[in-house]
């Protein structure tokens, strides 16, 4: 074979893109039907991983979401200062939550930290020391 033959059967079995070469009908619609079955193919993976992102978004929010019911509490102390006739009563009203602990629990502990016999102050403007929880932690 010469080689003016051979580069002619390598030219009409290889058709490239910059070959302008004319396609039969048959082989056009083909073309383009294995374009759109891609395309179809491409455009649903595409619509499964999003589906499948939001759906992982969702639960791992539900699943990491801090509700006050699952949130950790931590105590910490502060330092009040006693009005006119204030009790420890009184300031267990104001600074106890359910969350914390019982009223009396609170009662004990305040009494037990700043030396009290009574949950009774006697001198107004005096600071005492009482225990409070949240959730921030440093």
């Amino acid at each position: 074979m010469n080689n003016m033959t051979s580069n002619a059967i390598v030219n009409s079995n290889t058709r490239f893109a910059t070959d302008n070469v004319r396609l039969s009908k048959s082989e056009m619609i083909l073309i383009k039907r294995k374009k759109e079955v891609r395309n179809k193919i491409i455009g649903i993976a595409v619509s499964f991983f999003a589906i499948l992102f939001f759906v992982f978004n969702i639960t791992a929010n539900k699943s990491f979401a801090c509700d006050e019911e699952t949130q950790e509490l931590y105590k910490y102390f502060k330092c009040v200062e006693i009005t006119d006739e204030q009790s420890v009563y009184d300031l267990a009203d104001v600074y106890l939550n359910d969350k914390m602990m019982s009223q009396e629990r609170f009662v004990e502990e305040v009494m037990f930290i700043n030396s009290l016999e009574t949950p009774e102050f006697s001198v107004a403007g005096k600071y005492i020391i009482i225990p409070y929880y949240d959730t921030f932690h440093s």
